[in-house]
């Protein structure tokens, strides 16, 4: 008889001592999700962002100039409140048979505050129907507006053979993600 009370009192015992621990964890983890206000806006990502035109198409005819080619521009810039957030930009041909030489050249020049904070080129030579190609690459950025320009043309000096009757068309489109590890 005193070994079965002896038995009940332990377990007893170490029946409060587990209820006395799980209470104290969870009072502490509740204490500590509750402690402080976060915010409604944290951990957002809020940016805004303009492309004109979206879509771009033309007969280019051979140039010594960017500026004599397709031109487009694309704004961009963090909201108040947001997180950290990269920039991509892209151009995707609709309509390039033909043109996918090296003589059709791209080119990206970011400007913030009036200094070129970002530029970017490379030409088409790989280039197919449909297949996007990241001509800003995870651009970090800033509160105040970011304005890229983008050039497209056919260098008249790179070319080897005639081009005739040969239409350029794509589309610009951007996409952007937070920057992990800010907070």
């Amino acid at each position: 008889m005193k070994d079965k009370k002896k038995l009940m009192i332990s377990i007893t015992v170490i029946l409060i001592i587990v209820v006395l621990v799980c209470g104290a964890t969870a009072a502490f983890l509740y204490s500590r999700t509750n402690e402080g206000d976060a915010g409604a806006d944290t951990g957002k990502l809020d940016i805004s962002y303009s492309i004109t035109p979206k879509s771009i198409t033309g007969n280019l005819l051979p140039t010594a100039s960017k500026s004599d080619g397709l031109v487009a521009t694309a704004v961009a810039k963090l909201n108040a409140g947001s997180v950290s957030g990269a920039f991509n930009i892209y151009i995707t041909p609709t309509s390039i048979d033909g043109l996918n030489i090296d003589a059709l050249i791209w080119e990206v020049e970011g400007v913030n505050n009036g200094s070129v904070v970002y530029t970017n080129s490379g030409n088409f030579s790989t280039a197919t129907q449909n297949t996007p190609i990241k001509i800003v690459n995870a651009y970090n950025l800033l509160t105040t507006d970011t304005t890229f320009t983008i050039y497209i043309w056919l260098q008249g000096s790179k070319l080897t053979t005639a081009i005739d009757n040969k239409t350029f068309s794509a589309k610009i489109s951007a996409d952007s993600v937070n920057v992990t590890g800010t907070f």
